[in-house]
């Protein structure tokens, strides 16, 4: 006799909601640091469960102390524009801090070379999108992944992208500048 297995119904791409949100406040500390975590892997001398590993740069406290304080936002040219990915329910299953600059300073990429070379040719470098954690060197996560999507997916399988995921090399806004956010540039 054979067992046939059924497989998991599959979630659609579909039901994915992409959010920009200006504020970390406008997300729940709690969904947002659930993202925060790397799961640490199993010891093979220990019967535990290994504890999920916590990123201090991506918390939701250390993120939303740069906003609050004045660090971030508007008048330093870093302004938050951080990207949520969401299920069909609306919880956020990813996300990235990502913040909408008008300059390159305060980061620990030296484009400012690239910049000007593109502008002498013509080109508009700025205002760029960058998925990063401001003034912090430090190495981390920047694309925040639910560490465990089985607990909320219910044994469903998420959808598998077709191939492998290709970075853009820049972001360009589709609006035009006159409508586009106010961002400091010097």
């Amino acid at each position: 006799m054979t067992r046939e297995s059924a497989a998991a119904p599959t979630i659609s791409e579909e039901s994915f909601t992409i959010r920009v949100v200006d504020r970390l406040s406008a997300i729940d500390a709690a969904r947002w640091d659930a993202l925060a975590v790397e799961p640490a892997p199993a010891s093979p001398a220990s019967t535990d469960t290994p504890s999920d590993v916590a990123n201090p740069f991506v918390s939701h406290a250390f993120l939303s102390a740069l906003e609050d304080s004045g660090c971030v936002g508007e008048a330093t040219g870093w302004l938050p524009q951080h990207l949520v990915l969401e299920d069909p329910q609306g919880a956020p299953i990813a996300a990235a801090p990502a913040y909408l600059k008008g300059h390159s300073q305060g980061e620990y990429v030296f484009d400012q070379g690239w910049a000007d070379a593109f502008e002498r040719a013509g080109g508009r470098y700025y205002p760029k999108l960058q998925m990063s954690v401001p003034f912090t060197p430090a190495t981390g996560p920047r694309l925040l992944v639910d560490p465990h999507p089985e607990r909320r997916s219910g044994g469903r399988r998420w959808p598998r992208a077709p191939g492998p995921m290709q970075p853009r090399p820049a972001f360009r806004p589709s609006t035009p500048p006159s409508s586009s956010p106010r961002i400091a540039t010097s």
